[in-house]
């Protein structure tokens, strides 16, 4: 009787292991289902959640793939998936965990941002960053603080009504990421890809080795919340540039600095010339 009981308990503990694994959770399916512009199914499309790498797939001939979301990996309830297929531009989805089916029509990639690469600095104006610099006011308060591993930059916006800044980072142990606290409290949200016209970045690891040649820059985000107000983030291996909160007039001063968005010439390779410089020096 003893050993009947065993087996009973132990039989129980597999039958239940499904459902404390989340397996039986009618909640953590979506099917997502992919279409262009003309409506028609994507086949190939890369999707995948943010913050589970576990959670990703490639739509098939019907442009659909299933997803299994892990709850644990949801804060808020909000799920944000990125889908990406070149020629097309990429879009970042926002859903409650607990939908069943969501579809997405993925347009061409025509809104592709190509950054120009740095030139000198007049005399009103000056360069601010690393790998991506951007051109800030003279007159403009700027203010810094690093730490041992990163260091950020502060840029300022002041009129009569209000006093906000806009923020560079980089670092170490800086990280560009999707910027999912913003998508999921926005109701308006906007996606560019970055890329280099006729340059190429050499990703390279500690030791000068290039590790990859390629165009592709980032990924230029933008907002409005759900209170009104204006976000954007640009987002580049491990530096970023980013104001959020912002009012209209604030955004638009602040729009205007991103968007002398240049590339450091030391940076990057053009044709047969190889890039002059080693490992970025965050401290300049």
């Amino acid at each position: 009787m003893k050993y009947l009981k065993m087996l009973f308990c132990i039989f129980c503990f597999f039958v239940r292991l499904p459902v404390v694994m989340g397996e039986d959770d009618p909640d953590n399916k979506v099917v997502v289902r992919v279409v262009n512009e003309q409506g028609k199914p994507m086949l190939g499309v890369n999707i995948k959640c943010y913050f589970d790498g576990a959670c990703r797939g490639i739509t098939n001939e019907n442009g659909i793939v299933i997803l299994t979301v892990n709850k644990d990996t949801v804060p808020e309830d909000c799920c944000v998936v990125v889908l990406s297929l070149s020629g097309y531009k990429q879009i970042s989805k926002v859903f409650k965990y607990g939908t069943k089916e969501i579809t997405v029509t993925m347009p061409s990639n025509e809104s592709i941002w190509s950054p120009p690469l740095c030139n000198s600095v007049s005399n009103i104006s000056k360069y601010s960053g690393w790998d991506l610099k951007i051109l800030v006011p003279a007159d403009t308060e700027v203010k810094s603080f690093p730490d041992f591993d990163n260091i950020r930059i502060h840029i300022e916006f002041k009129s009569k009504q209000e006093h906000q800044w806009m923020e560079l980072g980089t670092g170490h142990l800086w990280l560009a990421a999707v910027p999912y606290k913003s998508l999921i409290l926005s109701h308006v949200i906007e996606e560019r890809e970055i890329k280099g016209k006729d340059y190429y970045y050499e990703y390279i690891d500690n030791n000068e080795n290039v590790l990859n040649v390629q165009n592709h820059i980032g990924i230029d985000y933008r907002g409005i919340d759900n209170h009104g107000k204006k976000w954007r983030e640009i987002g580049f291996r491990t530096q970023t540039i980013s104001y959020k909160n912002a009012t209209p007039e604030a955004a638009e001063y602040f729009d205007k600095i991103i968007d002398s968005l240049c590339v450091d010439p030391m940076r990057v390779i053009k044709g047969e010339q190889r890039r002059l410089s080693g490992i970025p020096d965050f401290w300049k």
